[in-house]
């Protein structure tokens, strides 16, 4: 969105241990604490998230019981309506790393199973279908940080056994696969991607 940021899902280690569907959301213009305003279509952690102009949506990760999912979530900006299942992606999967084109959504990377997956996904915001392979990274990694241009996906860091400090990039108008991109000054996992 413009004018706030949305933080959905997620866990909780300590007091009121276990997963959460809600999504909340804060208002860039004000300072002020973070507002309950929707719910995921079911409680889940360890997800993507990417962004349309009007969308937010989540992708993989741990769903009720503990289980992966493939599912892809999609909530409205303006009407901030319960999130609805709209497709899935090739394969469920838990960590995985979130980025976005003006038109798409990608998902790189994660948990299958006990191994990690080099799989990028791609989903239009314009249709509820199932994700399309756009190619692979240059290694499977899971809880890597993401980032988006406007014409390239990236992702930084991750684990693969053991954490890796790589930077990722792939472009979105052809499935040719990532290239190395560079290094981030350390190794690391579980971190937080932005961009401008």
């Amino acid at each position: 969105s413009s004018t706030h940021g949305y933080s959905a899902g997620g866990y909780n280690y300590g007091p009121g241990y276990g997963q959460f569907s809600d999504i909340e959301k804060f208002s860039f213009a004000s300072e002020g604490a973070g507002v309950n305003c929707s719910n995921l279509s079911a409680e889940t952690s360890y997800t993507a998230g990417s962004s349309s102009t009007t969308h937010g949506y989540t992708s993989g990760g741990f769903s009720t019981n503990w289980l992966f999912t493939s599912k892809i979530d999609k909530m409205s900006f303006a009407t901030e309506a319960t999130a609805s299942s709209i497709g899935n992606l090739s394969v469920a999967k838990r960590s995985p790393v979130g980025s976005a084109s003006t038109t798409d959504g990608y998902v790189g990377g994660g948990h299958i199973g006990a191994s990690r997956t080099n799989a990028i996904d791609k989903f239009a915001f314009s249709s509820n279908t199932t994700a399309a392979s756009h190619g692979t990274l240059t290694v499977g990694a899971a809880a890597g940080m993401g980032q988006s241009s406007t014409t390239h996906g990236y992702i930084s860091g991750g684990y693969t056994s053991p954490v890796i400090a790589s930077i990722d990039k792939f472009p979105y108008a052809s499935n040719s696969g990532a290239t190395d991109h560079g290094d981030l000054t350390v190794a690391k996992r579980w971190g937080a991607g932005t961009q401008y």
